[in-house]
């Protein structure tokens, strides 16, 4: 079968898929309105492409050093848990319950994760 111009509907459609037509040609402009019909026209329902629940919060990364003292032992935890899971991180890390002796608190960054200095026993 020929086209319009004496070339065969498969030139046409490689025509079309490699783009190349001169710029102000009416195939062009044909191509360009396609392009933009689809853009504009089809259904955002039609890419699956909604909302995305956000994952569930999962438990913060926590960094934990240690440096034995005479009496106990010094802890480093670096988290962004409260600081009433302390007695608990702890205990998950020297895997015994530890008794929380005093500890110091550092914010080094808004909104990023907090230092306890915690002395144990």
């Amino acid at each position: 079968m020929v086209g319009a111009n004496g070339k065969g509907w498969g030139s046409k459609i490689a025509s079309f898929l490699w783009w190349s037509y001169p710029r102000a040609s009416i195939e062009y402009d044909v191509m360009v309105g396609l392009i933009l019909a689809f853009v504009f026209l089809v259904p955002r329902s039609f890419f699956h492409d909604g909302p995305r629940p956000e994952p569930p919060a999962r438990a913060a990364a926590t960094q934990v050093s240690t440096i034995p003292l005479p009496h106990g032992v010094y802890y480093q935890v670096i988290t962004r848990q409260p600081p009433g899971e302390l007695g608990r991180i702890l205990a998950a890390y020297a895997g015994h319950p530890v008794q929380i002796l005093g500890e110091k608190t550092w914010h080094p960054a808004v909104g990023g994760p907090v230092i306890y200095g915690v002395w144990t026993r």
